[in-house]
């Protein structure tokens, strides 16, 4: 297995550098189910703040299709699976975004039972997080 950073996923998704798009396709056709391109959670999240960034503008909808989409390639083995997809569907039943849906289910995968968090809008949108109140 080999691993993947960020910039090699995203040249694949984006082609927006040719010969870097093309090197990072290539890199990914050769791989196989018994010689996976291993994408870990912080290279997973990474690309789709870049893909939802001013600069690519990807709604929130559509990166969920694209993050779904890679957890269904044989060739592609993504760090902590079940916890992604769990966190795509938790993401598209109550819109929150992505990195903070996988955030509650990574720490619900290791038994945590909530995750605190100053982020109003997450506390509210994710059963699993809570508000942590402070003083102002």
């Amino acid at each position: 297995m080999i691993g993947v950073d960020t910039n090699v996923l995203l040249r694949f998704l984006l082609g927006d550098d040719a010969a870097q798009a093309e090197a990072a396709k290539s890199f990914f056709s050769a791989r196989s189910q018994a010689d996976k391109a291993f994408v870990s959670v912080v290279t997973l999240v990474e690309a789709v703040w870049v893909l939802a960034s001013p600069r690519y503008g990807v709604e929130s909808r559509r990166l969920l299709d694209v993050v779904a989409d890679l957890g269904n390639q044989p060739q592609l083995a993504i760090q902590e699976w079940p916890a992604v997809s769990r966190a795509i569907d938790l993401a598209r039943a109550t819109g929150c975004g992505l990195p903070d849906a996988l955030v509650a289910e990574l720490g619900a995968a290791r038994g945590c039972e909530s995750t605190v968090t100053f982020d109003k809008r997450a506390a509210a949108s994710i059963p699993a997080m809570r508000l942590l109140e402070h003083r102002s």
